[in-house]
């Protein structure tokens, strides 16, 4: 339990948080510092979930705060990660969308009996729009990841985005989907047949394979879903 008894005492508490004994010295420096930035994002969530209720009569969506605070723990995790790559041809970092193009980042994630899926819109210069998941009945691993990337498609259409690119780390889907052969694997091929005909209705449309380290936002977003 935490003793709180004024402002001075919530910032010693995210500057200098309690952590368990257990960690040796080397992990719990790391430690400390994941758990202030949690205590740091926690208490703005609940500063602005305040304010909402307060000035804009919100009503209080509890389920919905805790997957935002995850979020954000994910994004400024990813952010503080230093920039550590052997091969200067492989690119494990997320990059921006060229100038006037929205990227679409997707996973999927199995948890317990369903899949999760997400999807994360950014800006040219790496905003995030909006995020969205959602869970759909349980599949193979494929499969979920062709739905999620269905799922962008068809979130970028109903936002009226007009040049995207759709970016994920499941290799197999985005071969297939820049390929000019889509059976190769039919238990996809029908929902590759079904994005690649959205993805003709808008001006440009792009797909793109990268590394999981790339796609670190959305994965947490599908993780951290339920």
């Amino acid at each position: 339990m935490f003793n709180i008894d004024g402002c001075e005492s919530i910032a010693n508490l995210v500057i200098d948080p309690p952590i368990e004994n257990c960690y040796v010295l080397s992990n719990a420096v790391q430690v400390k510092e994941q758990r202030s930035l949690q205590l740091a994002i926690t208490i703005e969530a609940i500063w602005n979930l305040r304010n909402s209720v307060v000035h804009n009569g919100e009503q209080i969506n509890i389920p919905t705060t805790i997957k935002g605070t995850d979020f954000r723990f994910a994004e400024c995790t990813e952010a503080r990660e230093p920039m550590v790559d052997k091969d200067p041809n492989s690119v494990k970092l997320w990059t921006r969308p060229p100038m006037g193009m929205v990227k679409l980042n997707v996973d999927a994630a199995i948890l317990s009996d369903k899949c999760w899926l997400a999807v994360v819109a950014r800006d040219d210069r790496g905003n995030i729009m909006k995020y969205w998941s959602k869970a759909i009945p349980l599949n193979e691993p494929v499969v979920a990841e062709a739905n999620a990337i269905l799922w962008a498609i068809q979130i970028a259409k109903e936002e009226d985005f007009k040049d995207i690119i759709v970016e994920g780390d499941a290799k197999i889907c985005f071969d297939v989907l820049n390929s000019n052969v889509v059976e190769s694997l039919w238990s996809i091929s029908s929902l590759c047949k079904d994005i690649k005909f959205l993805g003709q209705s808008f001006s440009s449309c792009l797909f793109n394979w990268v590394f999981r380290e790339a796609n670190s936002v959305a994965h947490s977003l599908a993780k951290f879903a339920t």
